[in-house]
């Protein structure tokens, strides 16, 4: 929430490079483990970062990376 109190203070590119949002998708559950895999995937690279302030690079501040995917119930069985 603090990122949406302040984010007009911030400068551009930081404003810019946050996504935010939600979207439903139609997945199998094949391809929500492959989203998930995915996910991590991309995040990889990064992690280490976060015990080893030596490769953390000018610049670079935390972020928080939420990632949630879950089924929900199919609308025709609400």
């Amino acid at each position: 929430m603090g990122w949406l109190e302040q984010r007009r203070e911030e400068p551009a590119e930081w404003r810019e490079g946050a996504p935010f949002g939600d979207s439903i998708l139609y997945l199998t559950a094949s391809e929500l483990a492959d989203l998930g895999a995915g996910l991590r995937e991309l995040a990889a690279p990064y992690v280490d970062r976060t015990a080893d302030a030596d490769q953390r690079p000018a610049g670079a501040r935390p972020v928080s990376f939420l990632h949630i995917a879950f089924p929900l119930a199919d609308e025709g069985e609400r």
